[in-house]
């Protein structure tokens, strides 16, 4: 398999394995069925296939505070209601896109965008994965204190 290809499935992984935090009250499910309804356009049959499922409007809500494209959004909402992701395949899109600091990450079921970085040699695969490890560790900083007691 390609280097990219694995990029994919390692990235699946991680959101695959990760238990799901749906809302913590109907107060927050309230407040994040408004933010839904205020920011993205939907007709009342799609709001409707959304409502039904909470983790599916606590993704979306979760993606809309965290200031991703409405656009974005709504292109993913769309082909979930066409049918064109799965359920999963969704709520992982909506989570991939949220870490990947304005990556347009997209499923290629036809095989036909086959564009991937070719990686050489090793000093290759050591500066890709260091902009990998960064980009996912980017809200994670931490502060180191230089002043020491002695």
């Amino acid at each position: 398999m390609k280097t990219s290809n694995i990029f994919l499935l390692c990235i699946f992984f991680v959101f695959a394995c990760k238990s799901h935090a749906p809302f913590t009250n109907l107060k927050e499910k309230q407040e994040s069925i408004a933010l839904i309804k205020n920011k993205i356009n939907l007709t009342n049959e799609e709001f409707y296939l959304l409502k039904k499922e909470d983790s599916i409007l606590f993704e979306i809500s979760k993606s809309i505070k965290k200031n991703i494209r409405i656009s974005l959004i709504k292109r993913r909402i769309d082909s979930f209601n066409l049918n064109s992701y799965t359920k999963d395949e969704f709520l992982q899109m909506l989570k991939v896109d949220r870490i990947g600091n304005g990556w347009e990450i997209e499923l290629d079921r036809d095989g036909k965008l086959r564009n991937y970085h070719k990686i050489e040699n090793y000093k290759e695969a050591e500066g890709f994965l260091k902009k990998v490890d960064s980009a996912f560790s980017k809200d994670n900083k931490v502060k180191m204190d230089t002043l020491r007691n002695k």
